[in-house]
């Protein structure tokens, strides 16, 4: 029954230097309406209709109390008249955008409320007597009935969601535990590699130093050897180059025992560690793709909920039209 034809302009301008987003609404056909007018618009400058500001779209009682002439409405000393044009601005694309849906949903709503004021409303039948209830008992019987299935649907959905919640909120525990552990193994990772890297620098370097002093001590047993000392002194310094001797065997004896901290204690727990930050790392990252996972099954869980609960609620406002009176059970 419609017809009504809106033209809707909408532009970006420039105002002072600053982007602004312009709608321009013109209503050119009326329609089933009874004139075009259909904006109200608010006289903010008498002299300026430009700066006239939208109240609303008109509801069907304004288009027999409001004026369409603007002059004729500031002459009686109004504010608010009815246009058949009506100019918007917005400083952000956002909220244009919304507002050019916004306006024409409700011009839409305009357009309907008139077809079924003209087509129900008004040309029903007048000084009608109704006797109510107006359905038959097999009626009321099938509506309620029809409302209770609903609220096992709603119950069937709830408990979907909520177990599935619950499934989510386990594995934000695992996470959290997960990530408690990683925390605690990275720092001991980091502490026992600097130790290893240490003691390596360190066992390197000793093993390059004993031989050296192995060296030299026979370069100086052989110089005694040869030398014009006494044979007392020769004694003396032998004396001295085995006690060096003994020194340089419990050295060797400590480079091994840092040879074996090197791959005994020390590099089982660097891989022990190792292997412990990779494992978690990898549960972790799993244990988060599984919760995305379920929380996006909850949003759908949750959709079904919603759902399920507006269509319950349609169902019990349609068995309350013939059976006003009536309970749900609880």
């Amino acid at each position: 029954m419609a017809g009504t034809i809106v033209r809707m302009d909408r532009s970006t301008i420039t105002v002072d230097g600053t982007n602004k987003y312009e709608i321009i609404a013109t209503c050119d056909v009326k329609g089933t309406l009874p004139d075009t007018a259909i904006f109200l618009l608010e006289i903010q400058t008498r002299t300026d209709p430009r700066d006239d500001t939208l109240v609303r779209v008109v509801q069907i009682a304004d288009t027999t109390v409001v004026n369409t002439d603007r002059d004729a409405v500031i002459g009686s000393g109004g504010t608010r008249w009815r246009s058949s044009t009506v100019l918007l601005q917005y400083s952000d694309i956002e909220t244009a955008n919304t507002a050019w849906k916004e306006l024409s949903g409700r011009i839409n709503t305009l357009v309907a409320n008139v077809d079924t004021f003209l087509t129900e409303f008004e040309t029903g039948v007048h000084n009608e007597t109704i006797v109510y209830p107006t359905a038959d008992q097999t009626t009321k019987d099938a509506l309620i009935a029809a409302y209770l299935a609903t609220r096992a649907a709603v119950t069937e959905a709830t408990t979907a969601r909520d177990a599935e919640q619950a499934e989510c909120n386990n594995l934000k525990k695992d996470i959290d535990n997960t990530t408690l552990r990683l925390n605690d193994a990275i720092p001991d990772l980091d502490r026992y590699t600097l130790a290893q890297a240490q003691l390596t620098a360190y066992s390197s370097s000793l093993n390059s130093i004993q031989p050296s002093l192995t060296s030299i001590v026979g370069i100086i047993r052989t110089l005694n050897a040869t030398s014009s000392a006494t044979g007392a002194e020769i004694a003396s310094i032998e004396a001295q180059l085995l006690s060096a001797n003994a020194q340089l065997t419990a050295f060797s004896t400590t480079n091994a025992g840092v040879a074996f901290l090197l791959i005994g204690p020390i590099g089982t727990a660097v891989s022990i560690l190792q292997s412990r930050v990779t494992t978690l790392t990898s549960q972790r990252s799993t244990l988060i793709t599984q919760y995305n996972a379920c929380t996006a099954r909850v949003a759908t869980l949750q959709a079904t909920l919603d759902a399920a609960r507006a269509t319950r609620d349609a169902a019990l406002a349609s068995a309350r039209v013939v059976c006003p009176d009536y309970v749900p059970p609880t």
